[in-house]
């Protein structure tokens, strides 16, 4: 079995390290899907901050990233790695708990009230302009109650605005809660329960998710309910290969044991055995070709030659 590894040169998929050192939204055709739940696991001090918020500012550059919340207990110690990012401060939670997860669904629900508000002037708008540009157009043929809106709102003369340009894309990241209630198995638990729904939230809005651990299962890992709903898996470096085997087993559905080591052993290759190794092998369990389920980084893709 032969990999291939092929590089794209935009630059929004390259890894952006601090100085410090420390399926409804269009997207590229290079890119991953969205809305995505996505895990980035490794052990500690491999990186997994720093490809995922890489990542996400690839995503703010391609208009396909708006509002991004956090929900972690270290934000300040990793200001370095998510402040590209620019996150409102009163998006930003520390506690897991449910009024956490709350306040983020709540601001969701304000998102789609305003996009729906805005397609609904903008509706108005494209009729009062076909009223009033018909030559036997009378003051009294216009609608007042269509004629309030656009003076209450301001479209009068000109076209609405939305907030973004585009129906908003929203973003959640989750970091450093391994072996926290934040996993805790139970039906009730409202985190999981926004995993599981997080394409439908907010009337269908829905809300992208990702998820950073040292641990990707286990008693401090992620319960095998997230696992199994995975759209994507970014895997750094682990401790030992049971560790590796028990991946290869439980996504053994969609990869087989074989192709999972050798892509892993390749996007972990280190072309500088001088440097410390930080690469990743990112897995995308619903790519939009078949030759773009592998990458190292996120960058080069590894096609697979089973010949």
């Amino acid at each position: 079995m032969a990999i291939k590894a092929h590089t794209v040169t935009d630059d929004a998929y390259r890894i952006k390290v601090p100085k410090k050192t420390a399926f409804t939204i269009e997207t590229p055709p290079d890119q991953v899907k969205l809305h995505q739940l996505m895990a980035v696991s490794a052990q500690r001090g491999t990186g997994k901050g720093v490809i995922l918020s890489s990542f996400i500012q690839g995503l703010q550059r391609q208009g396909c990233c708006d509002r991004i919340f956090i929900l972690s207990p270290t934000i300040e110690s990793n200001r370095s790695i998510f402040g590209p990012l620019q996150i409102d401060p009163d998006d930003e939670y520390s506690s897991p708990g449910p009024e956490s997860i709350n306040a983020i669904v709540d601001k969701c629900k304000q998102e789609m009230d305003e996009w729906e508000e805005y397609v609904e002037d903008m509706k108005v708008y494209k009729t009062l302009q076909k009223i009033m540009h018909r030559r036997d157009t009378r003051i009294q043929d216009i609608p007042p109650d269509l004629l309030l809106r656009a003076y209450e709102r301001g479209f009068v003369d000109e076209p609405p605005q939305s907030k973004y340009g585009h129906k908003p894309s929203l973003a959640l990241i989750v970091d450093d809660f391994q072996g926290s209630n934040l996993y805790s198995a139970s039906p009730k638990n409202p985190f999981i329960n926004l995993c599981l729904r997080h394409r439908h939230i907010a009337r269908g809005l829905g809300l992208s998710i990702y998820i950073c651990n040292q641990t990707y299962s286990g008693p401090n890992g992620m319960p095998r309910v997230l696992r199994q709903n995975l759209t994507s898996l970014l895997l750094g470096s682990q401790k030992n290969k049971q560790v590796l085997d028990a991946i290869a087993e439980e996504i053994g559905g969609q990869v087989d044991r074989d192709t999972f080591h050798k892509v892993y052993e390749r996007a972990m290759h280190n072309e500088n055995p001088d440097e410390q190794n930080h690469n990743f092998l990112m897995i995308d369990f619903n790519p939009k070709h078949p030759s773009k389920m592998f990458r190292r980084n996120l960058n080069t893709f590894l096609s697979v030659n089973t010949r």
